[in-house]
């Protein structure tokens, strides 16, 4: 095989959506494998951050929210420690200086990193267009999982990210920067993808492990283009809407991975809930799935071998939404409330292709299928809207409902 000339990657600009940087602890301005990715590859490759206005301020709401939510509740401490003791205590807890407080600690994290934060285009949007979206729910609005009639719609402020994504991709369109968009919903991104696929500057990613993965890929003494070029190759060749010679339709992907974890993927099945018997046992729970989502997310790469054979790894998610009840314990068991949860199993695809020169893939082989992890959460509005499965009310009052 040819050699390819290597040049060191240019910069990547990096656009970071919400689910990338939230974090369940509040007290951490974001998550902290963000941090360590940053710190692992800004020795790696040149990075600059780049949050839109929508995305600081979702961090900077939802911390802003939690903090005088606990303020409220001290507030409430010290009013009863006031009574108990009959002596004025004052916390001094005002939330509009906590709101500019936390606002501070994310603009001094977004400054720590050398990053800057993107104003929403408001004078530059094609607003008749994002009209249209929101009217006929096209991506990234979608409809409101808890509307049984569908005549709501969510995915405004997606929208407005997606906007400043678009912006910044303008704005670096003279310059030699590749533009990262880093997302982990797939109405946005899917909308992303459509939106910017002729920009050959930009690149999509789901998770911090795929950008790692690309950033894996660069240090292989490959030119930007190549390495584009056989990142967006991958994809495709793992995946490609009724193309049947794709590893998903070729090697019928779906059905393998039903035959051989049909235990994991069963539509009913028991297993210990959460919720606790009168002796603070584990009740068992019988479940049935309701309704079910493949999701096909990213591909990555994993390794070279020798010169010409590269080794990938596509990641499939399962999402079931199980409805489950006391399946043994008598009477006191039998008249607790059913449950609804969503059950995840998620899969690694691991394939390899020799690669010419001029990027095209030839040998295509499927190496293996593994169970790279399960969990079942509960299943809240946002985790159905994540994974894009129907309640269960809604699926009950459809004229036709289908799994």
């Amino acid at each position: 095989m040819p050699k390819v000339k290597f040049e060191p990657p240019p910069p990547h600009v990096v656009v970071p959506d919400t689910n990338i940087l939230w974090d369940e602890d509040k007290k951490n301005t974001v998550s902290p494998a963000f941090n360590e990715f940053w710190k692992e590859s800004a020795p790696l490759i040149r990075l600059s951050l780049t949050v839109p206005e929508v995305v600081f301020g979702e961090l900077h709401f939802q911390q802003t929210t939690s903090a005088i939510k606990l303020a409220k509740n001290i507030s409430q401490q010290i009013a009863d420690l006031s009574g108990i003791t009959s002596m004025k205590y004052d916390a001094r807890l005002d939330p509009q200086k906590i709101r500019k407080q936390v606002g501070d600690k994310v603009q001094k994290w977004v400054k720590g990193l050398k990053g800057s934060i993107a104003k929403t285009p408001v004078d530059s949007v094609d607003w008749a267009r994002v009209v249209q979206d929101a009217i006929w729910r096209n991506e990234p609005f979608t409809y409101d999982p808890k509307d049984k009639d569908k005549d709501k719609e969510k995915g405004f402020r997606d929208a407005l990210i997606l906007e400043t994504v678009v912006k910044v991709c303008e704005e670096n369109k003279g310059t030699i920067n590749n533009v990262v968009f880093l997302c982990n919903d797939f109405l946005l991104k899917t909308a992303a993808e459509k939106r910017l696929k002729h920009n050959p500057k930009v690149l999509i990613f789901e998770s911090l492990p795929e950008f790692g993965a690309y950033i894996k890929l660069t240090q292989q003494k490959l030119t930007d283009k190549f390495v584009k070029s056989i990142q967006n190759h991958a994809r495709s060749w793992f995946f490609t809407a009724n193309d049947a010679t794709t590893i998903w339709y070729r090697d019928r992907i779906r059905k393998t991975i039903r035959n051989e974890f049909s235990d994991r993927l069963a539509a009913e099945f028991e297993s210990l809930s959460n919720a606790t018997g009168l002796l603070g046992v584990p009740v068992p729970y019988h479940w049935k799935v309701i309704n079910e989502k493949w999701r096909i997310r990213g591909t990555r790469f994993d390794e070279l071998i020798a010169p010409r054979e590269y080794h990938w790894i596509s990641q499939i998610t399962v999402a079931q939404l199980v409805s489950g009840s006391a399946s043994r314990g008598g009477l006191a068991f039998a008249l607790m409330t059913p449950r609804e949860e969503v059950r995840l199993a998620n899969f690694d695809i691991k394939w390899k292709a020799d690669v010419k020169a001029d990027g095209r893939f030839y040998n295509v082989t499927v190496v293996d299928i593994l169970e790279t992890g399960a969990a079942q959460e509960p299943s809240t509005e946002e985790a159905l809207d994540r994974w894009g499965l129907q309640p269960a009310a809604a699926i009950a009052n459809a004229p036709n409902p289908a799994n």
